[in-house]
């Protein structure tokens, strides 16, 4: 919890009257970057621009360039802010999904972007669908271990990874396709294994079976509703078509209605409004199915579940590309998404627009070479 910029401070003593010097070493315990700041002869030093949230370790040599160099003890910190950054998403580093944090775009510049970015899971680990959980203070996600998908769980400055699933992994059609959701105030946790929904409790017990569709129904993402307290799932088949939007009441286990049925192409991207009476989605208009699963025009749309109507919210995104990936924000005045081109190579961003306002402007990019969003 130090505030930046960071001031050292150290003392040393001396038996003689030779000049000492002295050298500081910084490591960057994430990417393990090492600043070296030679020839100091104060015993402080002032350091500015260093990553939020990211430990590091620090150590000073003192030398008279006669004895023997002498090295203090090594220290350890953390920049404060890492719990104020509202944003997770996940970049894609050598072939491994890995999660981050980032703050609003702040300073004097209102369009500067990728603010306060945070790296929060290692490199050599592919983690990704990273959700906070404000009421719990914990951020949960999904990890590829041992060939299989699991939950963990952490802290928000990446610390203290726990397991949670372990039995019944979360499996269905795509695993970067798939999603789940907190409930109960952050207590637990719904999540997917092919045509089942289960819940578990935030401490990795009381898994139990909430919800079973048809065999050939993939169940891919979920969203729950602490006003309703019901959940709303995208189905698909083992090619990702033949999708559906549905509600399901989780306390009778039976799937009351599919609001959105019979249309070519794919879905994704649910979310539910804040008040339970919307569901935002996407649509890829095109109707393309294709082996790929590649989208070529995929559009956000909101169903209003009180007036029984579907309504695009505009992007004014170009031909050729998707906005896939939709949340509401927190205040349900804005939804973000990823914004990519439909080519499948091209680097995606992360964008949030205003609901009702139909440009989409370059300030709205939040993130760049950024996905599976999620503002809380």
């Amino acid at each position: 919890n130090i505030p930046n910029p960071v001031t050292f401070v150290w003392t040393s003593s001396k038996n003689d009257e030779d000049e000492i010097s002295y050298s500081l070493e910084l490591r960057n315990g994430l990417s393990g970057e090492t600043q070296v700041f030679e020839s100091l002869h104060d015993t402080v030093l002032t350091v500015d621009e260093l990553s939020v949230g990211t430990n590091y370790f620090w150590q000073v040599i003192a030398s008279d360039n006669i004895t023997k160099p002498v090295q203090s003890k090594i220290s350890s910190f953390q920049l404060q802010g890492v719990e104020e950054n509202r944003y997770l998403f996940v970049r894609n580093k050598d072939g491994n999904n890995i999660i981050f944090s980032g703050s609003e775009p702040i300073g004097d510049d209102p369009d500067e972007i990728n603010q306060n970015v945070i790296q929060l899971t290692s490199s050599g680990i592919n983690a990704y669908r990273p959700k906070i959980n404000r009421f719990a203070g914990t951020l949960a996600f999904i990890r590829t271990i041992g060939g299989e998908s699991h939950i963990f769980t952490m802290n928000l400055d990446g610390t203290e990874q726990r397991q949670l699933t372990r039995e019944i992994p979360v499996s269905g059609f795509r695993q970067d396709e798939i999603e789940f959701t907190w409930y109960n105030n952050g207590s637990s946790i719904y999540y997917p294994n092919f045509n089942k929904i289960y819940s578990i409790n935030i401490d990795g017990t009381g898994t139990r079976l909430v919800y079973e569709a048809n065999p050939e129904e993939f169940i891919t993402e979920i969203a729950a509703n602490e006003v309703s307290e019901q959940i709303v799932v995208k189905i698909n088949n083992s090619e990702g078509y033949n999708a559906k939007i549905r509600i399901v009441d989780p306390i009778s286990g039976v799937g009351s209605v599919d609001i959105v049925s019979g249309q070519a192409g794919a879905l994704g991207g649910i979310d539910y409004s804040s008040d339970g009476n919307k569901v935002l989605y996407t649509r890829d208009v095109s109707g393309s199915e294709n082996t790929q699963y590649r989208q070529l025009d995929t559009r956000i749309f909101e169903y209003d579940l009180v007036a029984n109507t579907n309504t695009e919210i505009e992007t004014g995104k170009p031909a050729g590309f998707n906005t896939s990936d939709v949340k509401y924000s927190p205040n349900n005045g804005f939804v973000i998404f990823t914004y990519s081109s439909n080519d499948g190579i091209s680097e995606p961003s992360i964008m949030r627009k205003e609901i009702d306002v139909i440009d989409l402007l370059e300030s709205e990019i939040v993130f760049t070479n950024a996905f599976m969003v999620n503002w809380e």
